[in-house]
C-alpha cells in the first residue's frame, strides 16, 4: 500500500517536520507546512465572500453573494486544501500563512523528496509512504508448474533472513504472460506483516500447496542426463544394472516425476559413478538401450 504525497499549488516549503527516508508516520501526522500565494488568495477571497453574506441586502442579491461563496469553497478544495481550513475560514478574518499537509495513513518513508525551503509545484512528488502491514511478494513460477497454480491458492514462504521461520500468504494475482528468458510466470501473493519482519526488496522461497494426484518419482540423482535423453539403472539381483529410457515429467525439490520407463517397487542407482568406471561403459550401456526387445542381461555390468 503506497501513498505519493503531492499538493496541487505552488509554494515555498516553511518546515519539515519528517526530514528523512525510512521514518515512521502515523496517520494524519504532520509532514511539512508549505506558504502558498494561490492558496492565501483562495483563503482570502472565501473570507471576502463569507463575510458579503451577513450584509442586509435583497433576496436576488443575496443568492448571488451565496453563489460567490460556494464558487470559493468549491476553489479551496480544487486546490487541495486541507478540510480543516474550510472550517477554520468559518469564523476567521484573517487567510494562514502556511497550510499543513499530513500523511494519509501510518506507514514508513519510502523517498523523501524535497527540502526546507525549496519551492515546491503540483508536478512533484514530495514523499512516498508505504503501509508494510501487508506485503505483496512477485514469484516466478516455473512453466512446467502453471497449470497446478489458482487464485487464492495458498502459500508458505521461506526468507533467508529468518531462519526456520515461516510466512502463509496466498496468490493474489496471476501475470497473463511466460517470459521468453526465463520460462517462468509472475504470480503477486499476499502476506498480512504485522510484525513488519517482511522488508521491501528481500528475496524468499514460496511453497505452493497443490491438489495433485499420488505420481511415481526417484530421486534426482538417480537420473542420468544424456541432453536428449533421461535413463537410469535399475538393479537386479543386487548385482546387475539395467538402463532404462525415462519420460520425465514435473520436478520438485530433489525428485522427478516418471511418466514411463519405470514401475513401482523397482529399486534404481542413485549414484552411477560405482557402476560406470569408464566412458566406454557408459557408451555400451546406452547402446544396450537401442535394441528392440532387450534381454534380461543386456547392458549389465558388474
Amino acid at each position: 500500500k503506497l501513498a505519493n504525497i503531492h499538493v496541487r499549488f505552488s509554494g515555498w516549503v516553511k518546515e519539515l517536520a519528517v526530514d528523512q527516508t525510512g521514518q515512521y508516520v502515523e496517520a494524519n501526522q504532520k509532514l511539512l507546512s508549505i506558504y502558498s500565494q494561490d492558496l492565501y488568495q483562495a483563503e482570502q477571497e472565501y473570507i471576502v465572500a463569507k463575510q458579503s453574506t451577513k450584509r442586509a441586502a435583497d433576496n436576488i442579491l443575496n443568492d448571488t453573494r451565496q453563489q460567490l461563496l460556494e464558487a470559493a469553497r468549491q476553489r479551496l478544495e480544487l486546490l487541495g486544501a486541507p478540510p480543516e481550513i474550510v472550517f477554520r475560514l468559518d469564523t476567521a478574518k484573517s487567510p494562514s500563512s502556511e497550510v499543513w499537509i499530513r500523511s494519509s495513513f501510518s506507514g514508513h518513508v519510502l523517498e523523501k523528496n524535497v527540502v526546507s525551503g525549496q519551492f515546491i509545484g503540483p508536478d512533484q512528488n514530495l514523499f512516498t509512504i508505504a503501509d508494510l502491514s501487508t506485503v505483496w511478494v512477485l514469484a516466478d513460477v516455473y512453466e512446467q508448474d502453471l497449470a497446478s497454480i489458482r487464485l487464492g491458492q495458498k502459500v508458505r514462504m521461506s526468507a533467508s533472513a529468518y531462519p526456520g521461520v515461516s510466512f502463509d500468504g496466498e496468490i493474489g494475482f496471476i501475470y497473463p504472460s511466460v517470459s521468453e528468458q526465463t520460462r517462468t510466470l509472475k504470480v503477486r501473493i499476499v502476506f498480512s506483516n504485522p510484525s513488519l519482519k517482511l522488508r521491501p526488496g528481500m528475496y524468499s522461497e514460496i511453497e505452493l500447496a497443490g491438489r495433485g494426484k499420488g505420481v511415481l518419482t526417484v530421486p534426482a540423482d538417480a537420473v542420468m542426463d544424456g541432453g536428449d535423453r533421461q535413463y537410469a539403472f535399475v538393479i537386479h539381483n543386487g548385482t546387475h544394472f539395467e538402463p532404462r529410457l525415462l519420460k520425465i515429467g514435473r520436478r520438485a525439490d530433489d525428485y522427478m516425476e516418471v511418466l514411463s520407463g519405470l514401475s513401482e517397487g523397482e529399486q534404481v542407482v542413485t549414484s552411477a559413478n560405482f557402476l560406470i568406471d569408464s566412458e566406454s561403459r557408459l557408451k555400451a550401456a546406452i547402446a544396450g538401450m537401442g535394441s528392440t526387445q532387450p534381454d534380461a542381461h543386456a547392458g549389465h555390468g558388474k
